[in-house]
């Protein structure tokens, strides 16, 4: 039921902090648990609302987005609007904000200020007056949509500042859908377009309308080839970008699916996800948990090492398996999802670790993510985990896995990037690339596995000296920074590569090669063949091949023309055929065993980490042609 208009211009009432001593941390379970930090905090979010003047109900408080950013005009900053109605309607006996009047009055300050932002087509703004873009409209529509969701249950607002809350998130969805300028924008940088799809999901559940279901559907259908490749990923600068694409994608997609998994759409979301988990199946690889590392109470689980100097915005390099309802119709869906058992034990163990350390808790500090809406978006989505043993039988159904011989290409027609995997019984291979490159992006082989020593060789964008390459000097940008022109060759058969995910005629047996010029000053060949990969290179005068190798401390050695890594029962050996000037040095970059659940202070159910590699870069100084293998023995 909802109730008459406010005064706009009442001076709105502040909102009484809660001590620990007037919680009991015991009273938190399942999803909840890591809301009882938000909890605590939330008078100084809820506060953080402005009391008057032109920009009355900006939400002023650093915790969400970065502190430069954190501007009146910026609509991005207003998703914590969904922070706001998450305490005001989630009815718990902990949650002494439930129906709160004075946290009302300052929600409703919050909304008209929202409201009152945009532009009259529907647009919102985010990096400067009048500056709008894509990512602050799509992004408004799944959080608001979700707030109006949990407002739809639970206390209520003004009812006339609701109706014209629920119309500037249908004006968001209309523009989103049919703005010519922010649909192109969207294939480019397609997680936030995909928002909209969450948000229309939201919005969809609570109104019936025609106009924007009609919409929503021919733009579901056109993302389909328009917002992922086909090669499985989706687009971000029009190349692959695991931290998009493991992040707001798969936000977008566990909301979307919440609300339309009973509905005509869900075999849309199911190619989504099947050709991303197709992508993610020959590109993120399995690690062996270190059996010495600490993990906690759970099992140790090593995760997976990403194929990722072809991405193009930002650099993941290693992630954990992470939930989600779509895993649940794909053959290896679950290789990618902590366990069932697992997850229900970490939820436990977080309120284990509340109550041990009550009633000390983390400090709220300014941070991009220091309180996140996200913490608050998918508490009522369900998602799906398998169990333990549905993960392992998945994880035994991985390409690399299952098979020890192939070669599979999985190409984009956008931008003409080719992902080439090898398998053979003694290695797994990634090469990329592509005739241009961004300028963060880096092609050559990207990564090396092995099935017992697990990744012992990646590359990565963005760096000048620690990525894979040849250069003509240590710290310059390598020829692998650039486009190559590249001939694939199978056997004695030349591969022409075609768009999508492919496995090669012959690729179980012949050897591949891969040749490329190197500018104008060489050449450069690499064999994967049965046992080995060779590469040879050919340039004018001198030139340094750098080879990152991912090892434990004190694992490497270096004798003469060969640099070895130790990994237990499993050596990888770089061996030139002639002497040269090696040398080999560490990065500050280690993958190490972590058993915390907090990140901003704010517990996260994440499997413990149980990995202790770090990055090493072995270097050949060499002039006019240099000839190394790489290959594991035991």
């Amino acid at each position: 039921m909802m109730t008459d208009q406010s005064d706009a211009d009442a001076e709105l009432p502040r909102v009484d902090p809660i001590g620990s001593d007037e919680v009991d941390a015991g009273a938190f379970e399942g999803l909840d648990t890591p809301l009882l930090y938000g909890l605590l905090h939330f008078h100084r979010i809820a506060n953080g609302v402005r009391e008057g003047g032109d920009n009355r109900g900006f939400i002023d408080i650093h915790v969400w987005r970065s502190e430069e950013n954190n501007e009146p005009y910026n609509a991005r900053i207003m998703e914590s609007l969904l922070t706001l109605v998450c305490f005001y309607t989630r009815d718990r006996s902990w949650n002494v904000y439930y129906g709160d009047p004075a946290v009302r009055a300052r929600l409703e300050a919050a909304f008209e200020y929202w409201v009152g932002m945009q532009h009259e087509d529907g647009r919102f703004s985010e990096y400067g007056v009048e500056e709008w873009n894509l990512a602050s409209t799509a992004f408004a529509t799944k959080f608001i949509g979700q707030a109006l969701v949990y407002l739809d249950d639970g206390p209520s607002i003004d009812a006339g500042l609701h109706d014209r809350v629920v119309e500037s998130l249908r004006d968001a969805l209309l523009v989103t859908f049919r703005h010519g300028e922010l649909t192109e924008h969207g294939r480019s940088y397609s997680n936030q377009y995909s928002n909209a799809f969450a948000g229309a999901g939201a919005y969809l559940s609570l109104f019936d309308d025609p106009e924007v279901e009609a919409l929503f559907e021919r733009r579901l259908e056109w993302s389909l080839d328009h917002l992922q490749s086909p090669a499985g990923f989706f687009y971000e600068m029009d190349a692959p970008d695991w931290s998009y694409n493991l992040g707001t994608h798969q936000s977008n997609l566990l909301q979307a699916h919440h609300y339309l998994q009973d509905t005509e759409h869900l075999p849309q979301l199911v190619e989504k996800e099947e050709r991303w988990a197709d992508w993610v199946a020959y590109n993120a690889l399995l690690e062996p948990a270190d059996p010495d590392a600490t993990a906690g109470d759970t099992p140790p689980d090593g995760g997976f090492f990403l194929n990722c100097a072809a991405d193009a915005r930002n650099t993941t390099r290693h992630r954990q398996g992470k939930g989600s309802p779509l895993h649940q119709y794909l053959p290896h869906g679950g290789a990618f999802s902590p366990s069932a058992e697992e997850r229900d034990t970490w939820l436990a163990e977080l309120g284990e670790d509340f109550e041990d350390s009550w009633p000390v808790i983390d400090d709220l500090v300014g941070d991009f993510s220091a309180l996140s809406p996200y913490s608050f978006l998918h508490l009522d989505h369900d998602t799906w985990y398998p169990s333990g043993a549905e993960r392992d039988e998945a994880r035994e159904r991985l390409p690399y896995v299952a098979s020890d011989r192939f070669v599979h290409q999985h190409v984009d027609d956008r931008t003409d990037l080719v992902c080439t995997h090898v398998r053979r019984p003694e290695y797994y291979a990634i090469f990329n690339g592509a005739p241009e490159a961004s300028s963060d992006q880096r092609f050559g082989l990207g990564i090396l596995w092995h099935p017992d020593a697990g990744t012992v060789l990646q590359s990565r964008k963005d760096v000048r000296n620690t990525t894979y390459g040849t250069r003509t000097g240590p710290d310059d940008a390598p020829y692998e920074g650039s486009g190559l022109d590249i001939a694939y060759t199978l056997g004695d058969t030349t591969v022409d590569p075609e768009a999508g995910s492919h496995e090669l005629p012959a690729g179980d047996s012949a050897p591949l090669t891969v040749e490329y010029p190197l500018g104008d000053a060489g050449h450069k060949s690499i064999r994967f063949g049965e046992e080995d990969i060779e590469v040879t290179v050919t340039h004018d005068g001198d030139f340094v091949e750098s080879i990152p190798i991912l090892a434990s401390d004190g694992r490497l050695t270096v004798s003469g023309a060969r640099v070895g890594a130790d990994y237990g029962d499993t050596t990888l050996s770089v061996a030139a055929e002639a002497p040269l000037e090696l040398a080999v040095f560490s990065t500050p970059r280690r993958f190490q065993s972590s058993a915390s659940r907090r990140q901003s202070g704010v517990p996260s159910v994440a499997r413990p980490i149980a990995v202790d590699k770090r990055l090493f870069v072995a270097r050949a100084y060499s002039s006019d042609d240099l000839t190394y293998r790489l290959s594991f023995s035991e």
